[in-house]
């Protein structure tokens, strides 16, 4: 049995998102697939979701995570880290998304994690 070990707290967070993710990882071609799923828990630096239809969702797929917050809407690099069933985890690449995205996401998401923490 392994053990899972975490830098940042995962907290419960359940908002509608959507997936990116090019399909060269399942063929050839450069179409882009985008794929509706539900947030269901997030750190600083990963997403749990669940997913409708996960078939394209491979571990190691570089995705990008859109999802709306108060102000305005998150869009991140990430990868697929593991997928079963309906449910899928995803690292986020924050190093990779641009200045305004890191900053939106850390004004939200370090708030979240402290007041969860402190109850």
């Amino acid at each position: 049995m392994s053990i899972e070990l975490r830098r940042f707290p995962r907290v419960a967070y359940r908002a509608p998102g959507e997936l990116e993710l090019h399909s060269r990882h399942l063929d050839d071609s450069s179409e882009t697939i985008r794929i509706p799923v539900e947030l269901s828990s997030m750190s600083c630096d990963g997403v749990g979701l669940s997913v409708a239809d996960q078939s394209n969702l491979i571990p190691g797929s570089q995705v990008t995570l859109s999802f709306v917050v108060e102000d305005g809407e998150i869009e991140l690099p990430a990868r697929v880290v593991w997928a079963a069933g309906a449910r899928a985890g995803l690292r986020l690449r924050l190093a990779r998304a641009d200045a305004d995205a890191r900053q939106t996401f850390a004004n939200w998401i370090v708030p979240l994690t402290n007041k969860t923490a402190r109850n």
